[in-house]
């Protein structure tokens, strides 16, 4: 191709051989060189100026063509490609390369910078010098754009990629790896596998999972890869763990289809070990405090107000007795609650939903087993943008706790009940002891004054209604010593069915006619140690008691004699307090009535003496009832429904053998035919006169002394001319044990007789070392006072006799 200047053509002659086919090629080759495409340019090899260039090149440097030819090809390079350019042009130029071929920027005529591709050939003379290059210029502007654009976008790419920890991996759809992040490379490398065939682009990660096919884990991840691959699975997801060299590691597999044509999947691999270690220290947190909430009996729960909904910690469960996967509603952990402590819970829930007003509260619970607990309920409010969106709190259970507060509460109205006893037991035998001295007086000349009156008079039947009276105030104050323990008639095994079938015997007459009285009464029945005159006592004001409450209806009573084990003894309403069961099986004595029943409020006051619901001078029927029964060591239970009745039980210690048949009982002893010499000791001078009248009475002869003192002093003068001394227990300065061991320091077995307004077990209670020889109880009549003296003289005769035998 002529590649001649357009500015200067070569000129022909017309009669040059082939003129006309030069011609010809001629114009073609300028019509191509003009209409090109491509931008087409000639240049100087030594200086690089522009010799021709054609309309396309002036298109794409934005010059004219007169503006090119004034120009260099440098001149057109951008600065930043013109060195590298000039250089490498050069060197073609010199034939160190065979052509010139680049691709750089020019800088247009507007300033524009337009990218272009440059191929060019250089012209030589026969020395190999070149003449002059010939290049065509393709503009790849948009080329290069889109080159950048894609480069920039891989970065992009490749840096997002880079950036994540993760460890991705791209595989093609039979499994080979493609492409990895540095973060796969760089945990290849730590794990000393640089080189590692299961980490390195282009080797099969499939390949290597099912390669490790003794590693559950990797096969695994195989069979997961391949569902994937497949398109059998959406993706896989995998913990496993990962045993680096530096430290045990745990990872997060997860495979994901890659979307395009070509198919493939991803691989991720996250490091999930502080995740894995926070969920361990989390388990061992909450693992410790399950065995502290265990061990405390604590437990958690939380309300969420926006779904209603109840979440309750393992403790919590166990203290409510239900399996721990049965998620508790709002309604159903309330309805453990009594009914009567549901609205205070509620009330609480209330506040703190409406104010946040934490709560602090102890209420009965019913668990689902059907225990009865206590337990401490402890709530807060937990608020967000100023409003209470959840309840949360603790639940404890004070069971024990509250039971320990009820045996303190119990043990100190045991206490309380204990030294109200005692204070009574030393008012009543206080006041008994002064009461029966006074009664001794009046009963006695009572009883003097009758034996000396006309059995019909008028002044003997005044007299007898007098003493009549006596009487009853004599054992208005034996009765006060009853309930308080302090007057026991002496006892002996009975059966409880024979005793209580006597009882009902005398007292079912008195029975009113609208009352049905029954028995159940086994035979033989159960044998306790008692007194059948007290059981009579007792049973009667049961019965009182029963046909007061029945009034004006028509009822029913029941009485029933039954055998019942210790544990079966009811511990709710029973009496005394401080009583526990001391026997294996225990007797009991049943009666129930129809009446109006016992109100809760006075349920703890009906065996307090002189309590009564009926009217003033009344109240000492079951307190009696209960002395008696404390005094064999037994027990008494009520049950009572307020409009239906009650029923009274009664337990009594029960022998191992039945009770033997009724005694007997001898005749009284005559009177004696001696007359004796009495010493009368007494600081009462009412009390010492009677003694005195009385002594004569039945033929004795009696001397007074005011005090111990006296009556030593009386006694010392004349040590044998007293057969028997009668001397009160309870006397100012020097009491009657003080007496006694004084006249026996005199006389030693001198017959003496205590007397006191004090029962006998009282007194005989102190330790004296000197006994009497009988023991006679104020207030006492002519007849006791010449009987007991009676069988003091005549023991005092046996012993002598004996005595004498000896010697």
């Amino acid at each position: 191709m002529d590649l001649r200047s357009t500015s200067n053509p070569v000129p022909r002659r017309p009669d040059d051989a082939g003129t006309a086919e030069a011609d010809l090629a001629d114009r073609r080759a300028e019509a191509f060189f003009a209409i090109a495409s491509v931008g087409m340019v000639q240049a100087d090899p030594a200086t690089g100026r522009i010799l021709r260039c054609n309309q396309k090149y002036c298109e794409i440097t934005g010059y004219s063509n007169q503006e090119l030819l004034a120009l260099s090809i440098p001149k057109l390079t951008h600065p930043e490609d013109r060195a590298h350019d000039w250089d490498c042009f050069s060197r073609a130029a010199r034939g160190e390369t065979p052509y010139y071929l680049n691709e750089k920027r020019y800088c247009r005529k507007d300033g524009s910078v337009v990218w272009v591709r440059i191929n060019a050939s250089f012209l030589r003379d026969a020395t190999g010098r070149a003449l002059r290059t010939a290049a065509i210029c393709e503009d790849v502007t948009a080329r290069k754009q889109a080159e950048f654009a894609l480069q920039e976008n891989e970065e992009f790419n490749t840096s997002v990629l880079n950036s994540i920890v993760d460890h991705l991996a791209v595989l093609d759809a039979g499994g080979v790896i493609v492409a990895v992040n540095e973060a796969w490379r760089q945990f290849a490398i730590e794990n000393g596998a640089p080189a590692l065939a299961a980490h390195s682009v282009g080797l099969n990660y499939l390949a290597s999972c099912t390669g490790a096919s003794t590693e559950p884990t990797a096969v695994r991840a195989a069979e997961g890869l391949r569902a994937v691959l497949a398109g059998e699975r959406p993706d896989f997801q995998l913990d496993y763990p990962c045993h680096a060299p530096d430290r045990p590691r745990w990872f997060h597999l997860r495979i994901t289809p890659r979307k395009g044509r070509r198919g493939g999947a991803i691989v991720s691999h996250t490091d999930i070990t502080h995740r894995k270690r926070a969920e361990a220290a989390l388990r061992e947190s909450e693992d410790l405090l399950q065995r502290i909430g265990e061990i405390a009996k604590v437990g958690a729960w939380e309300l969420d107000l926006r779904t209603h909904q109840v979440t309750w910690s393992q403790e919590t469960c166990r203290i409510h007795e239900i399996d721990t996967w049965d998620a508790p509603t709002f309604d159903t952990a309330l309805r453990f609650y009594p009914p009567d402590a549901q609205p205070i819970l509620v009330q609480a829930i209330t506040r703190a939903t409406e104010h946040g007003t934490p709560w602090d509260l102890e209420l009965p619970l019913i668990t689902a087993r059907g225990r009865s607990i206590w337990v401490r309920v402890q709530g807060s409010a937990l608020w967000e943008n100023g409003q209470v969106v959840k309840l949360g709190g603790a639940v404890h259970d004070i069971t024990e706790r509250r039971q320990v507060e009820m045996e303190k509460d119990r043990l100190a109205l045991v206490n309380q009940q204990l030294e109200k006893a005692e204070s009574l037991g030393r008012m009543a035998g206080a006041i008994a002891h002064h009461y029966n001295n006074q009664l001794q007086a009046v009963m006695g000349n009572i009883d003097l004054a009758l034996g000396d009156l006309p059995p019909h008079s008028p002044l003997a039947q005044s007299m007898g209604e007098a003493m009549r009276s006596a009487r009853k105030a004599a054992e208005m104050s034996g009765l006060m010593l009853t309930y308080l323990g302090q007057h026991a008639e002496a006892t002996e095994p009975i059966d409880l069915s024979e005793a209580t079938e006597t009882a009902l015997d005398r007292l079912s007459p008195r029975s009113p006619s609208h009352i049905l009285l029954r028995s159940d009464l086994p035979s033989p029945g159960p044998a306790i140690r008692g007194n059948s005159n007290q059981f009579q006592h007792v049973l009667s004001q049961l019965l009182t008691n029963a046909w007061e409450a029945i009034g004006t209806q028509a009822g029913t009573v029941r009485v029933k004699v039954t055998t019942v084990a210790a544990g079966d003894i009811p511990s709710a309403n029973r009496s005394p307090i401080a009583w526990r069961p001391s026997a294996v099986d225990y007797a009991c004595l049943e009666v129930a009535d129809t009446g109006c029943g016992i109100e809760p409020q006075t349920m703890d006051k009906i065996f307090d003496p002189f309590f009564s619901t009926k009217f003033v001078g009344r109240g000492l029927g079951l307190p009696v009832v209960l002395g008696v029964v404390r005094t064999w060591q037994g027990a008494v239970s009520v049950e009572s429904t307020p409009g239906r009745g009650s029923t009274f039980r009664l337990f009594f210690p029960r022998l191992p053998t039945p009770a033997p048949r009724r005694r007997v009982h001898a005749p009284p002893v005559n009177q004696p035919e001696r007359r004796a010499k009495v010493l009368v000791v007494d600081d009462e001078p009412a009390v010492r006169e009677f003694a005195m009248l009385a002594l004569a009475k039945v033929g004795h002869a009696a001397v007074a002394a005011a005090n111990g003192q006296d009556a030593v002093k009386l006694f010392a003068k004349d040590v044998g001319a007293f057969d028997c001394v009668v001397c009160d227990v309870t006397m100012p300065g020097m009491s009657g044990w003080d007496t006694l061991s004084a006249l026996r320091r005199l006389r030693p077995g001198v017959p003496v007789i205590l007397m006191s307004g004090h029962r006998e077990e009282h007194v005989m209670a102190a330790g004296a070392s000197e006994r009497p020889h009988a023991f006679l109880q104020k207030p006492y009549d002519t007849q006791e006072l010449g009987q007991t003296l009676y069988q003091v003289l005549a023991g005092a005769q046996d012993e002598t006799a004996h005595d004498d035998g000896r010697g």
